[in-house]
Parts: structure tokens; sequence; C-alpha cells
């Protein structure tokens, strides 16, 4: 059953967007660690954030295509990946916290 046939039209929106602004936001955390990992400096934390979003949303879209495979993309084991890629991005989102930005004293 469809979900946009038990919630009404403004809240099928809302969680879809909160789902997009998510998976962006997991992307970017975990290309933050594969950066990290890989040792990659940028120039501005634009590039960074740039360069980690593509990294990262790359590595999760592989994740499925893997899953995909194998024949285990179930609920499940997607909710296995995702959870494994938030932890892997989580010390990320920790870190950038604490970063002081240039020009602030």
């Amino acid at each position: 059953m469809s979900l946009s046939l038990l919630l009404p039209g403004p809240v099928c929106a809302l969680l879809s967007l909160l789902l997009a602004v998510g998976t962006g936001v997991l992307g970017i955390g975990l290309g933050e660690r594969l950066l990290e990992w890989l040792g990659v400096r940028t120039a501005s934390d634009g590039e960074r954030v740039a360069l980690a979003g593509g990294l990262g949303l790359g590595a999760l879209s592989y994740g499925f295509l893997a899953l995909g495979l194998v024949g285990l993309l179930r609920p499940v084991f997607i909710w296995m990946m995702l959870g494994l890629a938030a932890i892997l991005a989580w010390p990320q989102a920790q870190r950038q916290q604490h970063v002081p930005r240039r020009g602030s004293h």
C-alpha cells in the first residue's frame, strides 16, 4: 500500500523532503569520512562539501547496487546499510561542530 493513500498530501510532501535532506546529510557525512581516510585536502569548505557529497552519495548508490546484485535489496538489509553509513558518518558530524571557522575569534 502506498504511503500517499494513508497520509494527506502535505504530510507526504514533508516526509519526502525530510527523506531527501536526510539522504543528502548522510551522504555528505559519509563522504567527509571517506575524504579523511583518503587524505584529501581542499582549498575551501564549499569545495570540501561538494566533494564529500558526491563521494558519499556515490558510495551509498554503489552499496545499493551491490545489495541488488546479490539479491539482498530488501528493507532489513537497506536499513542495515543505512545504519552502517550513519555510524561511519557520525564522528564527522561531531567533529564539524567543534571546528573553528576562519575569521572567527
